[in-house]
């Protein structure tokens, strides 16, 4: 008996046989592919409403310290005050930069692990049509060749074995999610810097110091650049509508697909110290139907009651 003929006399037995464990093997590493697709496109979705709520929670804090720090400069140069909050937005300018770069090379990271991902997917499905090239030139591999075409009916119907993959309409409508918000990001990223700025040009003029730049250029500038992500994010917010409408007209709910949590991830979310819960995908509000801002000004005027109390007591 030739070596081809012991080759494809495999395919017939039942049990341990190489060609048996290699169609196991094929179908395991499919549906954990699968899985990993899903978990992807999670991984994606939950980035992108981080993201909105980095955004919602910087803008109110921000908008809090500037009105603070305004009111204590009303009340005069010698208000304790003013510098303590000088340094507090600072602060708050240094963590918001730093958030911002880290969130960024989170979705690098993601995005990076999407392309390698696409790419295993290709050299997969080419490396199966090399295998059936092959094997199609031997004897008596037809058979092998229709079970490995026909795997996906062979799998499971469980719902935890069932395949999860992610359709290519759902994937478009969640990488336009994830863009349009990293649009929203930049443009409350050119905001807050205009808005710095802005400032420093105010206080370099109180210094009698004419800034490097006039302000016809500084604001031409500002506004081509806030005009462009503007429209930017409007066309994005399109494809998000038009995406989204196509997975619904083909009777599919995105939503669906991103409320599938794995094994490892809590039922229950712990609230934090502002309890920030977005209303995707439009602004954040919380449980009560106070706006975050009104939260956080709550926050921040019972902490400073507290420390008031504390000052009166140990001045008794």
């Amino acid at each position: 008996m030739s070596d081809s003929t012991k080759m494809v006399g495999l395919h017939d037995v039942e049990g341990d046989s190489p060609l048996e464990k290699f169609l196991k093997l094929y179908a395991k590493a499919q549906r954990q592919y699968n899985k990993l697709q899903l978990l992807n496109t999670q991984r994606t979705a939950e980035m992108a409403k981080y993201l909105d709520n980095l955004r919602f929670t910087q803008e109110t804090a921000a908008g809090i310290l500037k009105t603070w720090t305004t009111e204590a400069r009303k009340r005069g140069p010698d208000d304790s005050g003013v510098e303590s909050f000088k340094n507090l937005d600072q602060q708050l300018h240094d963590d918001v930069t730093s958030t911002r770069e880290q969130s960024r090379a989170v979705m690098d990271i993601d995005s990076q692990a999407g392309t390698m991902q696409y790419q295993l997917a290709n050299i997969e499905s080419e490396m199966v049509t090399a295998l059936g090239e092959y094997l199609s030139t031997l004897p008596g591999c037809k058979h092998l060749l229709e079970r490995m075409h026909n795997l996906p009916s062979e799998r499971p119907s469980t719902p935890s074995d069932r395949s999860e993959e992610i359709p290519e309409q759902v994937q478009a409508y969640f990488d336009a999610v994830g863009e349009s918000s990293i649009l929203r990001e930049c443009i409350s990223d050119l905001t807050f810097t205009y808005d710095e700025e802005r400032e420093q040009r105010d206080f370099r003029r109180d210094q009698e110091i004419e800034p490097s730049t006039p302000d016809s250029i500084f604001e031409s500038r500002h506004s081509k650049a806030h005009e462009k992500l503007v429209e930017d994010l409007a066309q994005k917010l399109k494809t998000v509508e038009d995406t989204r409408g196509l997975c619904e007209d083909l009777g599919m709910d995105p939503d669906s697909f991103r409320r599938r949590e794995a094994s490892f991830v809590p039922e229950h979310r712990f609230p934090t110290a502002f309890d920030v819960r977005p209303n995707w995908p439009g602004r954040s509000t919380l449980d009560e139907g106070m706006l975050n801002a009104e939260r956080l000004e709550g926050w921040l005027a019972s902490t400073t009651d507290v420390d008031s109390s504390e000052e009166a007591s140990r001045k008794k």
